[in-house]
């Protein structure tokens, strides 16, 4: 029984860090992006203006 409960502890432990480190990559590309489209915005108006 005691075997079994840390078979699945160490599964989900891993399970969630792999969820973690994907979060973070995929967190990390959002706010790349957001920052890029932030830029691209100002300099659109920059130019509008």
């Amino acid at each position: 029984m005691g075997v079994v409960r840390q078979q699945i502890y160490l599964q989900t432990t891993v399970i969630l860090s792999v969820l973690a480190t994907t979060n973070g990559r995929y967190l990390s590309l959002m706010r790349m992006n957001s920052i890029r489209e932030l830029q691209n915005y100002r300099n659109f108006h920059q130019f509008s203006d």
